[in-house]
């Protein structure tokens, strides 16, 4: 039969069996410091980057800062853990030969870390080493070079755009010369002169017209009258003489209105010409100078946003050489090897106290079944 749980037996047991547990945690404490003493000491050296918000005009851009804007800043995280920087650090700091069996991706894991605290614009590297002087080179070197990255991208892009919108510039200007010299040279055939040429042979031949039909009245006159003369009088012989006269003005004028037509059917497509080609060259001047001063002033707003770029890097604390090892931590092995052989000897001290009960009942039973 098997005896009810009793705390006070359980605490006499315990209390007769001390030496158990003292045992049991003095050998865990010499074990654990011993192991303590003999792991290498590590040093951990801090270097601290803060994220610069983008300039801005207005002041209060600056404090909007939501959750989500410092969750996007852990994009900048790559800067620091990028491959290529860790590896010339290997090389600039000569880490690399200590080091010859690793692999770079393991060591990486080993030696760097970089996080960002939650809702901060910090970003913290830490390098771990054995010697305390390297870690901080290490950190430092990752800070700075990071930090002249994150430089070299706003500048290689903020260059970029002043180039392109310098070559714009320079284009439009390059057209609105060439549509000034195609003006200039189009102005050796003068629209002026021609336009006065046209217009005075207008002119001439409206002249012509009119003083034809006067000389076609004249005629008509003339032959109205010949009839009214008797045979042999010399007023008709004056009038067929005007007649034929005044006939022969009036073709001779015919003859100058048709010529005067042509010349004007002639001058008209070349005038026509002009004018479009004028206006063709008055319209790409005018579409020259809107793209040059559109292109200029998209080269001023370009410069002048290279003062709001994005946010910058900046390095807030190089950090120091550690004076005090990282790792191995002796106080919190030594505490945790304490408690595990407390915890350790407690649990066997109970098992066998458990033991002892149900071998005492047992034996107990047997007696009273005799």
């Amino acid at each position: 039969m098997n005896r009810p749980f009793d705390a006070v037996d359980f605490a006499l047991y315990l209390r007769s069996r001390w030496r158990v547990a003292v045992i049991a945690c003095v050998t865990a404490l010499a074990m654990a410091g011993t192991a303590a003493m003999l792991l290498p000491r590590r040093y951990t050296a801090t270097a601290t980057l803060i994220i610069e918000p983008p300039a801005s005009a207005d002041p209060r851009a600056a404090l909007a800062v939501s959750p989500v804007y410092l969750e996007s800043l852990k994009t900048y995280l790559n800067f620091a853990t990028s491959d290529t920087l860790f590896s010339r650090a290997l090389d600039e700091l000569g880490l690399r030969r200590r080091y010859p069996e690793t692999s770079m991706e393991s060591l990486k894991r080993r030696i760097l870390s970089v996080t960002k605290p939650a809702a901060t614009r910090l970003i913290e590297i830490q390098a771990t080493l054995e010697e305390p002087r390297e870690a901080e080179r290490l950190a430092r070197f990752v800070a700075e070079q990071t930090v002249a990255m994150n430089r070299s991208i706003e500048e290689h892009s903020g260059d970029a755009a002043v180039k392109q919108a310098e070559e714009n510039v320079a284009h439009a200007d390059l057209r609105l010369q060439a549509a000034v010299k195609a003006a200039a040279s189009a102005g050796a055939i003068s629209l002026d002169a021609l336009t006065a040429d046209v217009k005075n042979t207008s002119e001439l031949k409206y002249d012509v017209e009119r003083q034809l039909a006067q000389a076609r009245t004249d005629l008509a006159d003339l032959k109205a009258q010949a009839g009214s003369f008797p045979a042999g009088d010399e007023r008709g012989a004056w009038n067929a003489r005007e007649i034929a006269a005044t006939s022969a003005r009036a073709q001779d004028l015919d003859i100058q209105r048709k010529h005067f037509e042509t010349m004007i059917a002639e001058k008209a497509p070349a005038l026509d010409r002009a004018k479009a080609m004028r206006d063709s060259l008055e319209a790409e001047q005018e579409a020259a100078r809107t793209d040059l001063e559109t292109s200029r002033a998209r080269l001023s707003e370009v410069r002048a946003s290279m003062a709001y770029r994005g946010e910058r890097l900046e390095v807030l604390d190089p950090g120091i050489v550690p004076e005090r090892p990282s790792s191995p931590n002796v106080p919190l092995i030594v505490i945790s090897a304490l408690g595990l052989a407390l915890i350790a000897s407690i649990a066997y001290l109970t098992a066998a106290f458990g033991y002892s009960r149900a071998v005492a009942a047992r034996a107990e039973h047997v007696y009273h079944m005799r």
